[in-house]
């Protein structure tokens, strides 16, 4: 996927059903990247989580394209989980690398492999 990144990683939900739509509330967020000047139906799917319903994820792509950074939210509480993924081999897991819903966290970017974070832990009025 990093090679030639010509694409984004989106959020989206499943489609409701026929007749449903405006009815049911949103669950099970889902990652996918779309390749540009492709159909959305060829869209990957990147990242899922069955097992959290009200998880929502906001995708950042690295500034080279090599990792692609998930910032995990429950509701609208700012404190939020932060996973990540190697781009540059497709068979990489999802490294959850701080999974405890107990501070804000926002990645600010990368030197290689070293991620560069934000974070108001220990930092009560977030500085």
């Amino acid at each position: 996927m990093a090679a030639g990144f010509l694409g984004h990683v989106l959020a989206r939900y499943n489609a409701p059903a026929a007749g449903q739509e405006l009815q049911a509330k949103n669950e099970f967020q889902k990652l996918y990247f779309h390749r540009l000047g492709t159909p959305q139906e060829a869209d990957q799917l990147v990242y899922k989580r069955d097992d959290h319903a009200n998880w929502s994820f906001g995708p950042t792509v690295s500034e080279d394209g090599r990792y692609l950074v998930i910032h995990v939210n429950e509701g609208t509480d700012p404190r939020n989980r932060l996973f990540y993924k190697d781009l540059s081999d497709p068979a990489a897991p999802v490294v959850e690398m701080l999974t405890d819903f107990d501070a804000n966290y926002s990645f600010l970017g990368n030197e290689g492999p070293l991620l560069w974070l934000y974070t108001d832990q220990g930092a009560p009025r977030g500085a």
